[in-house]
């Protein structure tokens, strides 16, 4: 179950280290036994962004058990007061228990086949369509199915080769236009490079970075430990990242380069 965290973390989403009378809390507060496994990877880190997606879903996180925003023990929108009279409501929505969402949507424990003592299975609450639809059997399943779209097709770049000196290079391949967009969005530098319409996009970002960051103001604050976005590769120095449109005159330009092989 390790390495689902996405790095670095987003340290407001973060709780403080799990303890069990915080889970014995929530657990009372929610009228429900939280999963096993849910619990064990929350010891890993109490909440925060994934590096690892369900295919097809446009969930970002797993919400931890904490007292600020995200936590899972806050009510979804469907279990306010006076919801159903207003909207439509999901069946029994007391028995289900939302770990990420934003307002349109929700990722849910779903007890209402097996009781609040039984095992949930995960369900997509979609309430622009007004309706629920099963995801995995069970928080196990769910995670095994998770797929991280970064590892599995980012062009790998390989060497003592830095992000502005690929950026350049890959900019000058196809003669595209190179943002440094600075590390504000995710914590870590990002080289957006824009090829034209379709929309063809591409992003030069380093593999090693900070292991969390956070936001004051205008400024970004970053540990000074760092790890690996891609944790099974540490020897891989950049990731080029693409749009579906942009996959061949991506791999053309990293191709010419010089600083990228097949």
């Amino acid at each position: 179950m390790t390495d689902l965290w996405a790095v670095p973390a987003f340290l407001d989403y973060v709780h403080p280290p799990l303890q069990r009378e915080v889970v014995d809390q929530a657990e009372r507060q929610l009228g429900v036994t939280l999963p096993a496994s849910y619990l064990q990877l929350l010891n890993e880190q109490n909440g925060g962004y994934l590096r690892a997606t369900w295919p097809e879903l446009p969930h970002e996180r797993i919400d931890g058990i904490g007292t600020s925003f995200p936590t899972i023990t806050s009510p979804t929108w469907f279990q306010d007061e006076g919801a159903e009279a207003e909207m439509w409501v999901p069946a029994d929505p007391d028995l289900l228990v939302s770990f990420d969402g934003d307002g349109h949507w929700d990722l849910c424990f779903d007890y209402r086949s097996g009781g609040p003592t039984g095992e949930p299975s995960i369900t997509y609450v979609d309430t622009e369509m007004e309706d629920d639809t099963g995801v995995a059997t069970t928080f196990d399943e769910f995670l095994a199915g998770l797929v991280d779209e970064v590892e599995r097709r980012a062009l790998r770049v390989y060497g003592d080769v830095a992000v502005d000196e690929f950026a350049v290079a890959f900019g000058a391949a196809c003669g595209a236009h190179v943002e440094d967009q600075g590390s504000f969005g995710h914590g870590f530098r990002s080289m957006r490079v824009d090829m034209g319409d379709g929309p063809l996009w591409a992003w030069i970002t380093p593999n090693r970075v900070p292991t969390g960051f956070r936001r004051e103001g205008e400024e970004v604050i970053t540990t000074p430990e760092t790890g690996y976005r891609l944790p099974t590769d540490p020897a891989c120095t950049l990731l080029v990242e693409y749009t579906d449109e942009a996959e061949s005159v991506t791999r053309d330009a990293a191709r010419e380069s010089g600083l990228w092989h097949d």
